[in-house]
């Protein structure tokens, strides 16, 4: 199975200067955990570039072997640079003409999270993965008497389920077909698809904003090694 790790956004709600999947996260760069992740546990990675791509790129190939060297086992690392912006739908299509295996997995750059990629080899259908979110503000119960009864911060919803923009394709020339050349997954393609869902109930993290990175770095370090 072969991997794609959509990389190509600019992060603006991230007030930084470089490009987004350099961000430090942690101890080290959101890039970097998603590879370090994916190593020896797919056959080739291609990594979709597009703001700021030579930056990306660089730094991609001065950490990590282009090819095996035993060390990494069997995976392998490409490139797919957008030279123009072209959305999710756009971008996983360029990258497809780099992949070799009929199953791949694609995810945004930004959705950390430890989804077991073995458990998805063996789903051989279109697949969405999907996890609790968990809410940005304490929730208000109200009593019978018109009085706050309890308070419970920042709980996670257990029957609400919201997609980790990490998924499994069955790629044959229909599914490559009903790619469009610009656009977006959420909007474009998945409206139109059958996709069953992959429930996620371990950990996962989205890396949208500067809250989200404090949020993270304030994770034990034990905690975040044994999530990635």
């Amino acid at each position: 199975m072969d991997a794609i790790i959509l990389a190509g956004g600019k992060g603006t709600r991230m007030d930084n200067t470089v490009p987004k999947p350099l961000v430090m996260v942690g101890d080290k760069p959101i890039i970097q955990h998603q590879i370090d992740y994916l190593l020896g546990k797919v056959d080739r990675i291609v990594v979709s570039t597009g703001y700021m791509a030579e930056r990306v790129e660089k730094f991609v190939q001065g950490l990590y072997p282009r090819f095996s060297d035993g060390k990494y086992c069997k995976s392998e690392i490409y490139f797919s640079r957008e030279n123009k912006e072209l959305g999710t739908a756009g971008g996983l299509k360029k990258a497809l003409n780099m992949t070799v295996m009929n199953e791949v997995i694609a995810f945004n750059c930004d959705d950390l999270t430890d989804i077991p990629i073995s458990r998805l080899e063996h789903i051989a259908e279109n697949t969405i993965c999907v996890a609790n979110p968990t809410l940005s503000f304490g929730s208000v119960e109200i009593g019978e008497d018109g009085y706050v009864s309890s308070f419970r911060e920042k709980e996670k919803l257990k029957d609400f389920w919201i997609s980790c923009g990490w998924y499994k394709f069955m790629v044959n020339n229909k599914f490559y077909d009903s790619l469009p050349e610009k656009g977006m997954l959420e909007f474009d393609v998945f409206p139109k698809m059958r996709l069953k869902p992959y429930f996620h109930t371990g950990f996962w993290k989205a890396i949208n904003t500067r809250k989200d990175v404090d949020e993270f770095n304030k994770m034990p370090k034990s905690y975040q090694a044994a999530s990635l």
